[in-house]
């Protein structure tokens, strides 16, 4: 597959970063533009084994991105916390698909945020918890289905991904046991992931 090719800038960001003995902070502004992207038309297979030159049927267009990164850490005697959360859109452009309107990057989700608590039972165990949410996905979603001239069914779209999935969550417990040994270290890990699902 060859979805995104990016040549190099532009691309700017503007980074901050705070430490103290016992907490991390980081905050990240980023501003992206790409071009030469590739896509597929949708309904418009392109046969690569026809012969031809198929690279001048792909699509070519440009896109941008930009968003906000937040990043906390906290370490307090046995137990780290760490929590991130990323704001991010991103958007395509190309003249032959959606009739040349710009629509989100199949793949974006707006919001992202993990949370994890670590904490040190003992010299050789451990235990954790992880919660993750994410915004759902883009997909392009049909308004209506007729029949053609021939009886076959199509489905009408009004434009390129204009509907998102569900929001994705979940919440993984764990614990963490480890031993040292003259030829190395083991790890035994026991976890209950998506536990609330």
């Amino acid at each position: 597959f060859f979805f995104l090719m990016i040549r190099g800038p532009p691309r700017s960001t503007l980074d901050r970063s705070s430490a103290a003995s016992d907490v991390y902070k980081r905050q990240e502004l980023y501003y992206k533009r790409f071009q030469d992207l590739t896509n597929f038309k949708e309904g418009e297979p392109v046969n690569i084994n026809a012969g031809v030159n198929w690279e001048e049927f792909v699509p070519r267009g440009k896109g941008e991105a930009y968003g906000i990164e937040v990043f906390y850490e906290k370490t307090s005697g046995k137990t780290n916390i760490l929590a991130s959360y990323t704001y991010s859109i991103s958007n395509r452009l190309f003249p032959d698909i959606n009739v040349g309107n710009s629509f989100p990057f199949g793949f974006n989700r707006i919001h992202n945020f993990k949370c994890s608590v670590y904490r040190k039972l003992s010299e050789f165990s451990e235990f954790s918890v992880n919660w993750t949410y994410g915004s759902g996905n883009y997909y392009s979603k049909p308004e209506n289905v007729i029949l053609d001239i021939n009886g076959k069914v199509v489905l009408l779209y009004p434009e390129k991904n204009n509907a998102t999935f569900n929001p994705y969550h979940r919440l993984d417990i764990g614990f963490g046991f480890y031993n040292k040994f003259s030829w190395g270290k083991t790890k035994l890990f026991i976890g209950l992931y998506n536990a609330y699902n």
